[in-house]
């Protein structure tokens, strides 16, 4: 055989037993794909979680957030009380108000409490002194949700009959997570707060809360539920759970108008769909209260206190 031949041969049976590319740059393809999403991830839980602001300049920026929401109101002020129907939004309302009076908030408040509601107890949530009647109460029960429900029973616990399921579920602190958990705590609070005579776990409520906290902290977009959590877990006493980043990316993602888009937002960069364009009064609302309660109740918490005269 000749040289070429042997030559030949040789390159034949090397490209038969040269090992195929194509496992490896899967392979490497792969590699970086997982590195790229935990990287990814390991800087949206950062971004969530690790503040990004002096104490100083955070307590600033929340005067000038809280500042730059009044003209929000008074430029919807219909949207804001008149077409809202929502009274827990009118209990955030009455809070803040209690916090740091405002011309607009008081306006508002006292426009809500003239109102003929159907059902009537509903004032109650924002007016503790209303009487409610139990026959009101009881009529529709079964065609409302379970937090509406339960939001019912912590308006009247002597006089809603709340089915037993009901009520082990209102007590269970393992059973739900993301909305409902936060509606459970939300009633938990108002049940606490309308009826001192009632027994609420304090170790039900704070496992509640850490549940919470844990899971808002895996959350890294922001949405509706990222502002709620914020505000319920303050009401309910455990501002130690509730880490100053999550006021920032409120503040961050405030409208020049001084209102709040119901909208989803990765990193506060990436705008998902979402329902509405303009501000809405719902996130309106709970993104002002967060803000409202850190600067004004738990201003050794989060910043300097205030020197603006906050009741």
């Amino acid at each position: 055989m000749t040289d070429e031949g042997t030559q030949s041969q040789a390159q034949t049976t090397a490209s038969k037993t040269r090992t195929p590319r194509w496992p490896r740059l899967l392979l490497v393809s792969a590699g970086l794909l997982v590195a790229l999403c935990v990287g990814g991830w390991g800087f949206a839980y950062w971004n969530q979680n690790q503040a990004q602001m002096s104490p100083e300049e955070f307590a600033a920026a929340l005067d000038d957030a809280i500042a730059r929401a009044a003209p929000w109101f008074e430029a919807n002020r219909e949207l804001a009380f008149e077409t809202n129907a929502n009274v827990s939004m009118y209990y955030l309302v009455r809070h803040m108000n209690d916090l740091h009076a405002t011309p607009v908030l008081a306006d508002g408040l006292a426009w809500f409490l003239a109102q003929q509601l159907r059902p009537g107890y509903l004032k109650k949530l924002v007016d503790p002194s209303r009487r409610v009647l139990a026959a009101e109460m009881n009529a529709d029960l079964a065609n409302l949700s379970l937090d509406y429900r339960w939001l019912t029973y912590a308006m009247g616990p002597d006089k809603v009959k709340l089915s037993e399921q009901d009520l082990a579920d209102l007590f269970d602190a393992e059973k739900f997570d993301g909305l409902v958990l936060a509606h459970q705590l939300w009633a938990l609070y108002h049940l606490r707060r309308l009826n001192p005579e009632a027994e609420v776990d304090d170790e039900l409520v704070r496992r509640i809360c850490e549940r919470m906290a844990a899971e808002h902290a895996r959350d890294v977009l922001y949405h509706q539920l990222h502002a709620e959590r914020v505000a319920f877990l303050m009401l309910a006493g455990h501002a130690d759970l509730v880490k100053q980043r999550w006021f920032e990316r409120i503040i961050e993602l405030q409208t020049e108008s001084g209102g709040w888009r119901d909208r989803w937002y990765a990193l506060n960069i990436v705008h998902m769909p979402g329902p509405h364009l303009t501000t809405d009064e719902h996130i309106t609302i709970i993104a002002l209260s967060a803000l409202y309660i850190a600067r004004y109740e738990y201003p050794e918490v989060f910043g300097p206190p205030s020197t603006d005269g906050g009741k």
